[in-house]
């Protein structure tokens, strides 16, 4: 095991250094190198040496020995759990959910990896076991091929997917790890395996190492932030699992004085300046996915890609620097239409607001028409429901997946209908597709195909502004922006939805009104900022729940806001220049100065710590406004926005008998929609507690963490006469207990208001995989709200009775997303298609 650990040591190191060697050249110049090449080092070191170790204890059943059946064998014991992870996770994108006979997919991929990665085993300790015994040419042509297999793996971490599909990066991290340990092998394993005092010491002192890396990085803010991004793979993946074995995280919590931010906030919907007003004017909202900022606007040494959102931006205004909330198509969208940060709000358990733009428009006498896509709820659509099945208040709704042509060739016939109707005052939204990957242009490479669809999308826009104010009498209110931007490797990623950097969330917003003038808006906006402005220029206020600012009255000289946005469990506060980034669960702060540094290029967290303390006050309060007011409100906050430090004080507070029983409560409930596992032995007392309520909720916090010591107060708990503890046990239970899931009281639940409570209970349903479940889940096929989580549950419950449903709503529904849910539930099933229909309860229509 000493030999090991010691292999598993140096291959670490050298590993480190291949994240070295991406990364330093990202680093300002001075001591940053040296404290990356440092904390790289010692990680690396004590990680490897960590596994090594691990790796000689699994080695010791005799794995290199024996026949070529025997290494197989016993090499496919030793992968076959986790590659069974990574092909269930190869097939969870838009495009492997559809394929035909899923589960055979899925299997036939493990056992192909399961052979590969057994062979390979088998094929590497014997190439290594050859070249250490014949020398010479061997040993160096295998110390080759295997420094080649460490350098192409990394590289592959580094390059493809950068920030997605994280169980392909592990794979990738581990496979350049055990390059890297065949080559040490060959190279020097004699010289490990003599036991020496001073070489045994080496992998005993690597493991001491570990702790001192992980400390230095805690200390080193540009180097943890490299760490944390796309250059440093290797590390990445050692310091993560550290991070969530570690009971307090290294997240830190900011000042508590908020009020300059709040109060700021409180002037929701007050204009800024005088604007004007164009009642029953016509609205026209066009959305262009993944519109870069960039890629609007004349452009050094290049024709512009948009000429017509040119000419537009040259008789209205151009806001200069609009930020999309979240660099995801649904949590944009909806925080667009609601004027609300929903990224954050759904986190924190908030209720959604169901007022949208489209909704206040419809009530002000308006017809509303929208042309989407209802693949822009492809991200987290379970939790945006009510604005999918509601498209978004709009009362004319078209989801045809088109290119730039056909779509505006749709609108057209959209003001056609709106001519033909008598020319009702209306909002018309059409979102273009064309610039999101797979880019709808030509071009040799993904930046030129990008390019061309956005030229494309322009084209198709000029031709619709052309048609309308050709076509219609009443004069138009026209905006253009865009969802959110998309990324070419500025910071080693692609695509979007996975940073804050400038690239993914900066986006265009350009708006024209009647008789308008050309106008520069310099100072950072919202996306959430264009529902009140669009609703006011009509003449129409807002809803209350809206939160964005009018800007009808903005000017250059506009005073500054900050301005916020948040992708996973990062959150970006903007006050022009300077730019924060900070991820609260993993203790990651990144500063930038946006007018010196417009490229993100140079952190400077480590040197402008007061800067740093300003903006993360006022994302703290940002947080806490978006819920209830409070300390513990605002730990409660915190830690459903994934901040670990939150949880010790939580904990605190559900077991003082002093605090009321309701606080006690709010504590436990944010303790279990987080990660319980850093407090169950500080809540693990509160189930003997007198209070029931207490001690279910303590049962449920720690069951959500996989604690076995909730089973039976959860047992307990789901007979209480209070209704509210025994549907909360209910939910529950299902997750550590299914043989004993109370099927009567989780059907129960599907008759209560909370629509939020009925679709955790379908989940929750879905799951007992109990004959009992299937009517009650039947049942809810009629209600529109829940269809789409009826169907999966039935798909997941396996009871051969809702395969005549789910034909019949495969075939019919008028939804195309709930109609591939039943098509993928029937997989689920394992049924042919050829099942009859007839058979069986049919949902109403």
């Amino acid at each position: 095991m000493t030999c090991g650990a010691g292999a598993g040591a140096v291959a670490g190191v050298l590993a480190a250094w291949l994240d070295v060697a991406s990364t330093v050249l990202w680093l300002a110049a001075g001591r940053e190198p040296v404290r990356l090449v440092a904390a790289f080092s010692f990680v690396g070191a004590g990680a490897g040496a960590v596994a090594g170790a691990l790796g000689a204890a699994v080695w010791s059943v005799r794995i290199v020995h024996g026949s070529w059946r025997t290494q197989l064998a016993r090499g496919a014991a030793v992968v076959a759990v986790p590659l069974a992870f990574v092909a269930w996770w190869l097939f969870r994108g838009g495009h492997a959910r559809r394929l035909p006979a899923l589960p055979i997919w899925i299997a036939a991929s493990w056992v192909a990896m399961v052979a590969v990665a057994s062979l390979a085993l088998a094929v590497g300790t014997r190439t290594v076991r050859f070249a250490r015994v014949r020398g010479g040419a061997a040993r160096v042509g295998v110390f080759v091929v295997a420094a080649a297999i460490a350098q192409g793996a990394h590289a592959m971490d580094h390059r493809i997917f950068p920030r997605l599909y994280e169980y392909l990066h592990v794979s990738l991290g581990a496979i350049t790890w055990l390059a890297c340990v065949a080559a040490v092998l060959v190279a020097i394993g004699r010289h490990l395996e003599t036991r020496t005092r001073r070489r045994m010491a080496v992998p005993w002192v690597s493991i001491a190492l570990l702790p001192i890396g992980v400390l230095l990085l805690d200390r080193w803010e540009n180097v943890r932030a490299e760490v944390y991004g796309v250059h440093a793979p290797f590390v990445r993946h050692a310091v993560v699992a550290i991070d969530r074995m570690r009971t307090g995280g290294v997240a830190e919590t900011f000042d508590a004085r908020r009020a300059t931010y709040l109060a700021e906030r409180s002037r929701t919907h007050t204009a800024v300046g005088a604007g004007p007003v164009f009642p029953r004017a016509h609205v026209l909202l066009i959305t262009i996915d993944a519109l870069r900022n960039d890629r609007v606007g004349p452009r050094p040494g290049r024709a512009s890609l948009t000429p017509a959102l040119d000419a537009l931006a040259a008789r209205g205004t151009r806001f200069q620097r609009t930020y999309a909330q979240a660099p995801h198509s649904s949590y944009s969208l909806a925080s667009l239409h609601t004027s609300e940060y929903l990224h954050e709000t759904v986190a924190l358990g908030q209720p959604q607001p169901l007022a949208t733009m489209a909704d206040a428009f419809a009530r002000a006498g308006y017809h509303t028409a929208a042309l989407f896509t209802h693949g822009v709820f492809f991200t987290e659509s379970e939790r945006l429901l009510p604005y999918r099945d509601s498209d978004f208040g709009f009362r004319r709704a078209d989801h045809v997946d088109r290119r730039a042509p056909e779509q505006t060739e749709a609108a057209e016939h959209e003001i056609d209908d709106i001519v033909a109707r008598g020319e009702p005052p209306t909002l018309l939204w059409v979102h273009y597709f064309d610039a999101h990957e797979p880019y709808g242009g030509t071009g040799a490479t993904a930046e030129d195909r990008y390019d061309d669809a956005v030229r494309r999308a322009d084209g198709a826009v000029a031709r619709l502004l052309a048609y309308a104010e050709r076509r219609c009498a009443r004069e138009w209110i026209v905006a253009v922006t865009a969802d959110h931007g998309e990324e070419f490797h500025e910071h080693g990623g692609v695509y979007h939805g996975s940073s804050l950097y400038e690239e993914q969330v900066r986006v265009p917003w350009i708006l024209a009104v009647p008789q308008g003038v050309h106008r520069a808006v310099a100072s950072p906006v919202e996306s959430v900022d264009i529902a009140p402005t669009l609703l006011r220029l009509a003449g129409i206020v807002p809803p209350p729940s809206m939160r964005g600012r009018d800007l009808r009255g903005g000017t250059a000289a506009m005073p500054d806001a900050t301005v916020f946005a948040a992708v996973n469990t990062r959150t970006m506060a903007l006050r022009w220049p300077w730019k924060l980034v900070a991820d609260l669960r993993f203790g990651v702060r990144e500063l930038y100065d946006l007018e010196s540094d417009p490229a993100e290029a140079h952190n400077l967290a480590d040197r402008e710590s007061a800067r740093v303390a300003q903006l993360g006050n006022e994302i703290a309060a940002w947080i806490e406004s978006l819920g209830r007011s409070g300390a513990v409100n605002s730990a409660i906050a915190r830690a459903r926005m994934g901040d670990p430090s939150a949880l010790p004080a939580l904990a605190d507070v559900a077991a003082d008998r002093r605090v009321d029983s309701r606080t006690r409560l709010d504590a436990l409930h944010a303790i279990a929609d987080a990660d319980a596992r850093p407090v169950l032995e500080r809540i693990a007392p509160l189930l003997r507690e007198r209070s029931t309520q207490i001690a279910d909720a303590a049962a449920t916090a720690m069951a959500s963490a996989g604690d076995a010591r909730a089973v039976r107060p959860l047992r307990d708990a789901v007979t209480r006469d209070d209704p509210a503890s025994r549907a909360a046990a209910s939910l529950v239970v299902v997750r550590v207990d299914r043989d004993h899931a109370p099927i009567a009281t989780l059907a129960d639940l599907l008759h209560q208001r909370d629509e939020s409570a009925r679709r955790t209970a379908i989940d929750a349903l879905g799951d007992t995989q109990s004959p009992e479940a299937f009517e009650p889940l039947a049942e809810q096929l009629d209600d529109d709200n829940v269809r789409y989580r009826a169907v999966r549950a039935l798909g997941r419950l396996g009871d051969p009775r809702a395969i005549p449903l789910l034909t019949h709503i495969a075939a019919h529904d008028r939804g195309a997303d709930i109609r591939e849910s039943a098509t993928l539930s029937l997989r689920q099933l394992q049924t042919a298609p050829s099942v009859g229909v007839g058979e069986g309860r049919r949902p109403n229509r």
